[in-house]
């Protein structure tokens, strides 16, 4: 009974520990199989996220690069890798799906490389825009910032995923290590088992023949368990030769258990490797180590390579001398295929790593400026392509050494070192421009530093970019010179534009004006025809001038839009009667049509619709023969506050050419060469209306066939009129003067034209008005300061010796006089009206002047209306100006030769200062503006002129602080035209000290 329960023991041993190396066998083949799959799909992960890191630097690279260099290939993919960028975030959020730590990096991750293509997008419209604007994106932190975060997380995923690879690996050892060691303890527990249920069977069949049967019995089991492992086992000698091997060798090695059995161990090993196996198991005989395990390749039958793992015990008997050999062998083939893919995938991880940082050196050297990297301490740690090849130096030369040691130049090394230190205070981006001597020479740098911070924001390097932009500064210097030259040319076009209009305007005011007192003489009818002929070409004359001036100052801005209120209706009927008598004469009617709903009266400018209706009618009547005119008022569309108009003009004339319709608005364009020959015109009186159309909101085009006549169409924008007002308005503007009044009033006449002095002087004179002529502003203010008395003063401008504008602001501000001052000018200066106004003019004329509009206003200012002459003069519409200079500082001395060599010196020295704070504004030379400013307060101050002293003030302070600097000169002229007008006075001071009465 003992022995069965020996057998039935070792039985239940042999079985568990057969079940459990079964188990623990395919766990770990489980398991390793589910390692590798693990690991491969880190891989993938890893891969997404290099992949992703990659697209985010070359997205920024592009865009870096385009704006800097404008080369449109960066950005040629632009697109294309945006998307890409979307669809790698898109399939790493797939791959990370199982993880909760990695999907919310990854969706702070997409919201990152949102912002970050948004923030790329928005370089990119900058840029389009303004370069500038985009370099100073770029070089801000946003962009940095965006990169910096994004490049966190995916470095943070790709440390969480290797470390992941790493427990698994890890826990895969362990778990595979713990099981073999279960299995080697089971199989020699077994063994263990066996050996004793040996012995008390062979004690057994000692007592008993039939505990042999048992143990025989016992031993088939063992064989059958062996026999039926996972595992390859065979036991060998000590010499090496194997004795016995399990039936499992066939699947692992081809062989059957006959063909190895006295084949030595090594006998399937790989050439290479059999000489360092025998050599262990000698060295394990020699220390008589228990256990070994070794991992070495072997060669199968069919000649195939596979890895197994050997685990070698070491038999000992019961005095402790090895007899021979007990093995397990398992294939770890696939494991070792693992391992050597891991291996490899590290290989490549490396190698792409090596590459980007290829790539990125690849892309520094090829960026056609100067890039260098710096340490804290000012020393190079890496330098582009450009950079050597600027100052002719290698890396040796370079790398490790601070700018001292690169650079001869001790000042350019300081400056540098400077800028270094100011980047690492502030930890911001600085720009400065500088000269910096190259292998070409001195050459003009726009030098960008900026600082690199690691992930906690601690600056760790200075990375420099330096631009070259010698050609650069070429061409703004260019600019600048052209700049000055358009301005001189646009001064002296205004001048000549001035001085050719006073130059015609005053003949031809004289020509005019002796023409209506001729015309209001006894003549005979020859006479008067050759008058009316002389009236007609001087009118033509001055219509073509006028629109010459029109057309300049159109082009140069200064035309203006009134908003008053008028009536459509009166305007179209007023232009058209004039017309009609014309039309009449060649049989042509003229007939209009004005919508029955159009309002009484309209907000707008009278005066240009009126002109827009004469160009237009005056073309139809010139080229239409027969037939009839037609002019047509419409409302287009209208709302509670303005309302368009459309006007028609349509004639049955000759109608325009096709090659002609494109350019009839254009300056001097007429239909044909014998346009100007047969009809006149110099070919403005469109390409105007075009622009007055258009400044009033509206436009204008043409419809027209050959020999079928034309029809000139435009809109215009107008607000209704609120009628009480509007009608009051209309009420004093229409209502007139009489003239007798002016009998015994005393009017001093300021001209310098002679033919001018005659005309006006006859035109008052007829009324009964007093006329003194003075010839020029110097002769006027003597008068006045004199003692005599006026009560008008009508003025030119441009006159010798004293000009308009200064002898009134001498009557204002020194003679502190009040009497009415009319400006009479031929003058086409911008904002000469309002010059006039500011110096305390009351009323402005143009030459040649409509008589009645002469009376209507001196009337005006006379009191002859009914209307008190207080109420009527007004020196101006602002309040009285302040004091233009005081000499009270400099009287105080008592010492008259210091003050009159005071006057001297300011008025000799002023006039070239301002012109060299001119100049400097001009060439944008803001340090010697504001240098130059300073020193012209000390002398204003002395004089104290207030006004000027301000000016100068608000100019040196916009120097100093670059603030408003498009307004500085305007500032200045203004400066020079306030030092015009007190000019005369300070002279008629000094020459008071030096010739006392």
């Amino acid at each position: 009974m003992k022995t069965q329960s020996y057998i039935r023991i070792l039985f239940a041993v042999l079985l568990i520990g057969a079940a459990s190396v079964v188990v623990a066998l395919f766990q770990n083949a489980q398991r390793t199989n589910a390692t590798f799959n693990l690991v491969n799909h880190t891989h993938e992960v890893i891969s997404a996220i290099n992949d992703l890191n990659t697209t985010v630097l070359s997205l920024e690279t592009a865009v870096r690069g385009y704006v800097i260099t404008g080369n449109g290939t960066f950005i040629k993919d632009f697109a294309a890798t945006t998307s890409s960028l979307h669809e790698q975030s898109q399939l790493l959020q797939q791959l990370t799906k199982d993880n909760p730590d990695q999907q919310s990096h990854i969706q702070k991750l997409q919201q990152t490389i949102e912002d970050k293509s948004s923030f790329q997008q928005k370089i990119l419209n900058a840029y389009n825009h303004s370069p500038k604007d985009a370099l100073q994106l770029i070089a801000s932190l946003q962009g940095k910032n965006l990169s910096d975060t994004a490049r966190a997380l995916l470095h943070h995923m790709e440390r969480h995923e290797r470390q992941l690879l790493q427990l698994r690996i890890t826990d895969n050892r362990e778990t595979t290590h713990n099981r073999f060691i279960f299995s080697v303890f089971v199989i020699v527990l077994s063994l263990v088992a066996i050996t004793i249920a040996l012995q008390k069977i062979a004690r057994a069949n000692q007592l008993r023949a039939a505990a042999e049967q048992k143990a025989r019995e016992t031993e088939v089991r063992y064989h059958s368990m062996v026999e039926n492992s996972a595992v390859v086992m065979y036991s060998a000698r000590l010499d090496g030769q194997i004795d016995y091997v399990s039936s499992k060798c066939i699947q692992l090695t081809g062989y059957d258990a006959a063909e190895l059995r006295c084949k030595p161990i090594t006998f399937l090993v790989l050439e290479d490797w059999q000489e360092s196996v025998a050599q262990r198991y000698k060295e394990q005989i020699r220390n008589k180590t228990h256990e070994t395990l070794h991992v070495f390749p072997i060669r199968t039958k069919d000649g195939a390579i596979k890895w197994v793992e050997q685990s070698m015990v070491l038999l000992l008997n019961e005095k402790g001398v090895a007899s021979g050999f007990q093995s397990v062998v398992k294939d770890i083939t696939e494991k070792r295929l693992a391992e050597e893919a891991l291996k490899i995938a590290a290989q490549e991880i490396e190698a792409k790593k090596e590459e980007y940082q290829y790539r990125m050196q690849s892309i520094l050297d090829n960026i056609p400026m100067i890039v260098y990297i710096k340490d804290l301490e000012g020393r190079y740690l890496m330098v582009n392509r450009r950079f050597r090849e600027t100052f002719l130096l290698n890396d040796d030369q370079v790398l490790g050494k601070e700018n001292s040691e690169v650079f001869a130049d001790d000042d350019m090394a300081r400056v540098l070192a400077s800028v270094d230190r100011q980047v690492i205070n502030k930890l911001q981006p600085v720009e400065f421009e500088d000269m910096i001597n190259t292998s070409q020479g001195n050459r003009h740098m726009l030098v960008t530093k900026f600082p690199l911070l690691d992930q906690a924001n601690n600056i760790f390097a200075i990375c420099g970019v330096d631009k070259d932009i010698t050609e650069m500064v070429a061409g703004r210097q260019q600019l600048i010179d052209a700049r000055l030259r358009a301005e001189r040319a646009e001064r002296l076009q205004e001048e000549f534009l001035a001085n050719m209009s006073h130059e015609i305007r005053t003949p031809m005011n004289g020509i005019i004006g002796m023409t209506n007192l001729l015309e209001e003489s006894a003549l005979s009818e020859d006479q008067k025809e050759f008058v009316q002929l002389i009236k007609y070409s001087s009118n033509t004359l001055l219509a073509l001038i006028n629109d010459i001036l029109d057309l300049s100052k159109i082009k140069a801005g200064r035309m203006s839009v009134e908003r008053i209120p008028f009536s459509v209706r009166e305007v179209v009927d007023e232009v058209v009667s004039t017309f009609r008598i014309k039309a009449a004469a060649s049989n042509v009617a003229v007939v209009t049509t004005i919508d029955s709903n159009l309002p009484q009266l309209l907000q707008g400018d009278r005066h240009k619709l009126v002109q827009v209706l004469n160009n237009l009618l005056g073309n139809a009547v010139k080229f239409t023969a027969q037939g009839r005119i037609s002019v047509t008022v419409s409302i287009l569309e209208q709302n509670e506050k303005s309302l368009r108009m459309g006007f028609r003009v349509a004639d049955t004339g000759m109608g325009i050419a096709p090659e002609y319709r494109d350019y009839i608005f254009e300056s001097f364009a007429q239909t044909g060469n014998d346009t100007a020959r047969l009809f006149g015109g110099t070919g403005l009186g469109l390409a105007i209306t075009k622009r007055l159309v258009e400044l009033q909101g509206g436009t204008i085009g043409v419809e027209s066939r050959t020999g079928e006549g034309s029809v000139f169409f435009f809109d215009v924008l107008y607000l209704h009129a609120e009628l009480p007002q509007a009608q009051q308005q209309l009420a004093g503007a229409t209502n007139t003067a009489d003239k007798s009044m002016l009998a015994g009033k005393k009017i001093l006449l300021v001209e310098d034209n002679l033919i001018n002095q005659k005309v006006t002087c006859l035109l008052l004179q007829k009324v009964g008005v007093v006329v003194t002529i003075a010839g020029n502003g110097k002769e006027a203010v003597d008068r006045l300061e004199s003692g005599e008395t006026f009560d008008l003063v009508i003025m030119d401008l441009q006159m010798p010796e004293m000009n308009g504008l200064q002898a009134t602001a001498y009557i204002r501000n020194k003679l502190q006089l009040q009497l009415p001052i009319i400006a009479m000018t031929a003058s086409a200066l911008r904002n000469e009206r309002e010059r006039c106004f500011e110096m305390g003019m009351n009323e402005y004329l143009t030459k040649p002047f409509v008589p009645a509009e002469l009376f209507r206003q001196l009337c005006r200012f006379l009191g002859c209306a009914g209307v008190p002459v207080q109420e009527r003069v007004v020196v101006s519409n602002k309040a009285k100006p302040a004091e233009m200079y005081n000499l009270a500082y400099l009287h105080e001395l008592e010492d008259d030769g210091y003050l009159a060599e005071t006057l001297t010196l300011f008025l000799e020295t002023t006039p070239g200062q301002l012109e060299e704070l001119r100049q400097g504004v001009l060439e944008e030379q803001w340090d010697e503006v504001q240098a130059r400013a300073h020193k012209l307060k000390s002398s204003l101050g002395m004089l104290q002129m207030t006004s000027m002293l301000e000016l100068a003030a608000t100019i040196e302070n916009c120097a100093k602080n670059r603030q408003d600097l498009e307004l500085v000169l305007q500032k200045v002229t203004r400066l020079q035209q306030k030092f015009e007008l007190v000019q005369p006075m300070l002279e008629a001071d000094r020459q008071k000290v030096l010739c006392p009465q």
